[in-house]
């Protein structure tokens, strides 16, 4: 999944830098020219990678980083005399002018860093919850001649349509059935 955010002060900046990253075969999904508009990309998106300028028109990289928190890897891009001011060792810093290869190396290891994040975070089924899930497709398995990856299909389809989890969609497939 595409999750890495742009933000520079400068509209020209924001360019030359996400064709630099993407050039690498990153995909930019936001290209932002404000902390608020970045704060909204990564909370519609559940986490991201930031490379920004220390500097947005509305706050530093210390307040979007306050904002974020430790779970958002971040990447400054900025002038020596700027990447001082970051006062969060989790904060990465990358000195301008640099080089594209600087640049592209340090934006996919943050991705790497994202990634296990985000694996981190994704909360793991109880057994019983396992079990309910399993339960509901052996069920529709047999009642209609589905294949397992058919009705893991209907379940997930119906959970999506109704705002519910997996294991809610079972549940009350479970129930009806009964």
């Amino acid at each position: 999944m595409v999750r890495t955010v742009v933000a520079m002060k400068s509209p020209k900046l924001t360019d030359t830098v996400s064709l630099a990253i993407e050039s690498a075969g990153i995909k930019i999904r936001y290209r932002c020219r404000s902390g608020a508009e970045v704060l909204r990309a990564v909370k519609k998106m559940g986490g991201g990678l930031i490379v920004c300028s220390y500097l947005l028109p509305d706050m530093t990289a210390n307040e979007l980083h306050e904002y974020t928190g430790e779970n958002v890897p971040m990447l400054v891009v900025a002038k020596p005399q700027y990447l001082d001011y970051c006062k969060y060792s989790e904060i990465h810093k990358l000195a301008m002018p640099l080089k594209k290869s600087d640049l592209v190396r340090a934006a996919k290891a943050l991705l790497a860093e994202e990634q296990e994040i985000s694996k981190r975070m994704i909360p793991q089924r109880s057994e019983e919850d396992k079990k309910i899930i399993t339960e509901s497709k052996r069920l529709l398995m047999e009642k209609y001649g589905m294949t397992e990856p058919e009705a893991h299909s209907i379940l997930q389809k119906y959970s999506m349509s109704n705002s519910l989890s997996m294991v809610e969609a079972s549940r009350q497939f479970l129930e009806k059935e009964k």
